[in-house]
């Protein structure tokens, strides 16, 4: 199990994250969902030890994987070698996702040599290659064209499913969050709480993007009523 509590994070004065508690079960998939500048991926990088200036707030301790918006690869380091800057010594390994990724035979080209959907996928390879107990996606395909992102979903739910990885997602994206997660947390204006939990496993059925904003209509707004 997954905790994560952070009780008060600000930045320059204005409170940004207020009493926000998860709490994450192996294997789920939990999608985070608020407005513009609420602090959700501020939340991502304090789970992830990137932001360590906060409040009373408790991380649980386990190996993470983290897929940025941007796909932050080292020009000048080859593709195999980008991967291996996180995990030296894993060849094998690296070896069998690039094959799994369709990038077997651009191993040893240079980030630029690559679209941006493939880059996007040496991304994915590079946060598996230590196989993280919680993998942390801040809207990792917000800058593909959407058949390039709909195929990097797909090999990413391949390698979530075969490693049964527990993923938290944030996301604009409702019909993403639908689709994808488990369980969604929706956040309010900064200073982020959790205002609605959608627990989808108990649901007979998912509901769709236009019964959930008929009940909630300004729910991605941050109001719950």
């Amino acid at each position: 199990m997954f905790n994560v509590v952070v009780k008060n994070k600000q930045f320059q004065n204005i409170t940004v994250i207020a009493d926000v508690a998860l709490t994450i079960q192996p294997g789920e998939r939990i999608a985070l969902i608020g407005p513009s500048g609420c602090g959700k991926t501020t939340l991502l990088n304090i789970i992830a030890g990137l932001d360590e200036e906060y409040q009373h707030a408790r991380i649980t301790n386990k190996k993470l994987g983290y897929i940025f918006q941007e796909n932050r690869l080292l020009p000048w380091l080859t593709i195999q070698e980008n991967i291996l800057l996180v995990a030296p010594g894993q060849i094998e390994v690296c070896s069998a996702l690039l094959k799994q990724l369709g990038l077997e035979n651009v191993a040893h080209f240079y980030p630029e040599q690559l679209s941006g959907g493939m880059q996007k996928r040496v991304s994915i390879a590079r946060a598996f290659i230590n196989e993280p107990d919680l993998l942390l996606l801040d809207e990792p395909f917000v800058s593909l064209d959407e058949p390039t992102a709909d195929g990097c979903r797909r090999e990413l739910n391949d390698l979530v499913r075969l490693h049964q990885t527990t993923v938290l997602l944030v996301t604009h994206d409702i019909e993403e969050a639908l689709t994808f997660a488990d369980k969604i947390y929706f956040l309010s204006p900064k200073p982020a709480t959790i205002i609605h939990t959608l627990n989808l496993r108990e649901m007979h059925q998912r509901p769709t993007k236009q019964c959930l904003l008929k009940e909630y209509p300004h729910i991605l707004a941050g109001y719950i009523t």
